[in-house]
């Protein structure tokens, strides 16, 4: 799943349903780092509880990431948004499948 925080911050985070990230959560914090910057409240990560449609999945026991690819109304998360949102989708791609997309044709 994929979020933008709304209003009062800058930088994203990956919200995990155990307390300690794997390495899928890993690697996309990864992403975030490199393209958007993150959060320092959360050091990269955040594990949540109180989110229904997390905890819907989380009890059903289907492994999940939240990530928050940063906050909408910061200038600065936008623009970088904006700017490497090609760059973003396949880093994401890459980081929850663990492949690296090879662009060019041979």
């Amino acid at each position: 799943m994929f979020h933008l925080d709304a209003a009062g911050g800058q930088g994203g985070h990956v919200i995990i349903h155990k307390r300690h990230p794997n390495k899928r959560d890993k690697r996309l914090a990864q992403v975030i780092k490199k393209y958007i910057g993150l959060n320092r409240a959360y050091r990269g990560y955040s594990f949540r509880t109180d989110l229904h449609n997390c905890n819907v999945l989380r009890h059903r026991g289907i492994d999940y990431s939240l990530v928050e690819s940063g906050f909408i109304t910061s200038k600065h998360d936008y623009r970088n948004l904006k700017k490497h949102r090609a760059k973003l989708a396949k880093a994401y791609i890459e980081a929850i499948t663990h492949e690296n997309l090879n662009t060019k044709k041979k």
